[in-house]
């Protein structure tokens, strides 16, 4: 940036001018999350201003917004601090077009400083509800970099917006990387799904009690966590209740596993009550935030010959044991038994039932 006095032989004045020389990505210097989508191949400068005026030439606030919506991917969060509500506004009305489109690194900076309230631009009819009403998606069908370049421009330590990750078939990474999931502070759902195709299944990463164990000692791990998917032959046992029940905001576990491992009953955690379908283990309701659905893989299926079980944490009302006063209405308490009750083996979710995930994910809500 180079700034230089200049002065105005018309007016007299005395000013300042700033020239800022325009950069263009690369794919070898910038993250997936800095690039344009598709239809912003690349960033326009000064003077191809995508606005034209239906009455003469575009007003000079029509040109910045145009220029700095093109470019987004160059600016950084801090650059925007103190713009006007209504100009951000306007700059995300901008971008908010088909033939535009988002990269993560602009989502997040419009997440972060737009207010939680519907816009309507004064020159278009409906009404905008901005990165708050609206979910940033991503999939990268075949991720073979390090899972830090995925996870690492996801983290919001102020939990600006939530994340739900998702790592299926055609991912290959290591169990030591899956350690450091928890640095990502403000997740809210996390699907790790074992593929069914022996070869892909063969490199996934088997996220065991061992990497549940890691986690839990993590501390104040998963803070916003409240929904835990993990399907995976040999993954996981009834021991993994001790180490999920330190999620403290984890309503919902969803696995899937060895029927040897979790069809004793006696093994399961008090903590924890097995749910008859998946209206019972929806996914709650987190629209008050943005949020960024990654999905690092192709299509989930179940894998075949194990069994999946949905369990719902017992909130503290409902562990502790009935009183036995008499002033208790009877009927009260033999509906509380009821709703209470665990499924037979007939209500158990058979994988060949469910072989499609969107099936699946549909009964969560997701």
């Amino acid at each position: 940036m180079d700034a230089s006095r200049q002065y105005d032989p018309d007016s007299g004045q005395v000013f300042r001018e700033w020239t800022v020389r325009p950069q263009r990505l690369s794919q070898n210097k910038t993250g997936w999350e800095r690039q344009p989508p598709n239809s912003r191949k690349q960033p326009k400068l000064a003077g191809t201003s995508a606005l034209r005026g239906s009455k003469g030439p575009n007003s000079l606030m029509d040109m910045a917004i145009s220029v700095v919506g093109e470019n987004i991917e160059l600016v950084e969060m801090e650059t925007l601090r103190y713009f006007p509500d209504e100009l951000l506004w306007y700059i995300w009305d901008y971008l908010d077009e088909p033939e535009r489109g988002f990269s993560l690194h602009a989502w997040k900076i419009f997440a972060s400083y737009l207010p939680h309230k519907k816009w309507k631009h004064p020159r278009k009819e409906h009404w905008n509800r901005g990165p708050r009403g609206q979910t940033f998606q991503k999939k990268f069908d075949n991720p073979n970099a390090p899972l830090s370049l995925y996870t690492k421009p996801l983290i919001s330590p102020y939990s600006d917006f939530l994340t739900r990750l998702t790592i299926s078939g055609g991912a290959s990474f290591g169990v030591n990387e899956m350690l450091n999931i928890p640095d990502l502070c403000n997740l809210v759902a996390l699907e790790i799904t074992q593929p069914f195709e022996a070869t892909q299944a063969a490199v996934f990463p088997r996220v065991s009690d061992r990497v549940l164990k890691e986690w839990a000692s993590t501390p104040n791990v998963f803070p916003n966590l409240r929904f835990l998917t993990i399907w995976g032959r040999d993954f996981t046992t009834p021991k993994s209740f001790q180490y999920v029940s330190k999620f403290s905001a984890l309503e919902v576990y969803d696995v899937f596993g060895s029927e040897g491992d979790w069809v004793r009953r006696d093994d399961w955690h008090p903590a924890w009550k097995l749910c008859k379908s998946g209206s019972r283990a929806r996914l709650p309701h987190v629209e008050s935030r943005p949020l960024a659905n990654i999905v690092l893989g192709k299509e989930l299926t179940l894998c075949e010959g194990g069994i999946r079980r949905v369990f719902k944490r017992v909130n503290e009302q409902e562990s502790q044991p009935q009183s036995s006063d008499s002033n208790i209405d009877s009927t009260v308490i033999a509906r509380k038994r009821v709703s209470n009750a665990e499924p037979d083996e007939s209500s158990r979710i058979r994988p060949k039932k469910l072989r499609d995930a969107k099936d699946v994910f549909a009964q969560f809500g997701l």
